[in-house]
């Protein structure tokens, strides 16, 4: 049986010996507190490691050669000592860097890169991971890793060195409840195993209507709204805020479309209709008015037209919206919005 994303999650956690207070971290691109304390440790083993490579190289020195010394054994002594100590210097003040970095003297630099990753041998260099054309040491075992699977690996970038991974779960997949705010551009929040995510509206049809936002991250781009995702319908409070802001950035999506709508059922413009040029998607105006109701076209290669009633409150109006469609998977050519009374 394949293993869940999160129990794959956690194996990898153990594996790292991190916690998941050091996966937030590094989902913000900082390092958390055993990682640091793990690089630490690394810095005093990559000292002793050269001087106790010194300490074999001067004893095979004294043991092997004759003495006394001449230039060419001294000459490649020095060098031999010379790279050693370089090569360790070099590692430890890439470590230091990176520690400096968690511990707030400069700022916390941690990538994450995303997408399918190999994982091979390379002789006495040991196992090597490589994601999106870039190879990095493998601190742990290689069978944590699934072959061919997406995963997000985070790198201590002044280390270059993996601190931590996690397997990329498809979260339009996942059941989601999602929360409105008060951004026209970022009208929806949430949270999913500790990650931060907010849905960005595009400039649709040009672009996806949609953009998902993991960590301040762009995840993936959407042409509707996944169906395992739920989200509030919106109060006209809500659409009166988020509409202004799409009108301010020129943009005829749903939003703007409901807002225009509940205003003219308000009463508060003196317009008994309004056009646009362009529209939502039909989905997008079905998720936030209710089903459509399909009209007759006037001609056979004239668009469908789709009406939505609106009504709020004790308004005396009532608003009908109606889009003109060439396909049900278009976007609108156009929309219509005319008051009534009731």
């Amino acid at each position: 049986m394949a293993m869940s994303a999160e129990a794959h999650r956690a194996e990898l956690l153990r594996a790292f010996r991190i916690g998941p207070d050091d996966l937030a971290a590094n989902r913000g691109g900082r390092l958390g507190g055993r990682q640091l304390a793990r690089i630490r440790r690394q810095e005093w083993a990559t000292a002793a490691l050269v001087l106790a490579g010194l300490a074999v190289l001067a004893g095979i020195l004294w043991s092997v050669a004759a003495r006394p010394f001449n230039a060419a054994q001294l000459i490649t002594a020095g060098l031999v000592a010379a790279g050693l100590l370089a090569a360790g210097v070099a590692h430890i003040r890439r470590l230091r860097r990176a520690t400096a970095e968690g511990e707030g003297e400069r700022e916390s630099e941690v990538a994450c890169h995303v997408g399918p990753v190999k994982v091979g041998l390379r002789g006495r260099a040991g196992w090597w991971l490589s994601i999106n054309g870039q190879s990095f040491h493998l601190p742990v075992r290689f069978w944590h890793i699934g072959p061919g699977l997406e995963y997000r690996v985070y790198v201590a970038t002044s280390a270059n060195l993996i601190v931590a991974m996690e397997p990329v779960v498809d979260l339009t997949a996942e059941t989601l409840a999602w929360e409105r705010t008060d951004d026209g551009e970022f009208p929806f929040a949430a949270v999913y195993d500790g990650q931060q995510l907010r849905i960005r509206v595009n400039d649709f049809p040009a672009e996806p209507l949609y953009t998902l936002i993991a960590d301040g991250r762009e995840a993936v781009d959407l042409d509707d709204w996944p169906a395992a995702w739920s989200r509030p319908k919106p109060t006209p409070d809500l659409l009166r805020i988020a509409g202004a802001e799409q009108a301010r950035r020129g943009r005829v999506d749903a939003i703007f479309v409901a807002d225009r709508a509940y205003r003219l059922c308000t009463g508060e413009t003196d317009a008994d209709q309004e056009e646009f040029t362009g529209g939502p998607s039909r989905a997008a105006l079905d998720e936030l008015l209710g089903p459509g109701r399909e009209g007759v076209r006037i001609h056979w290669d004239s668009a469908r037209p789709m009406h939505y009633e609106v009504e709020t409150g004790e308004s005396p109006y009532v608003c009908t919206v109606t889009a003109y469609f060439r396909g049900s998977e278009t976007a609108a050519e156009r929309v219509l919005l005319q008051r009534r009374s009731r």
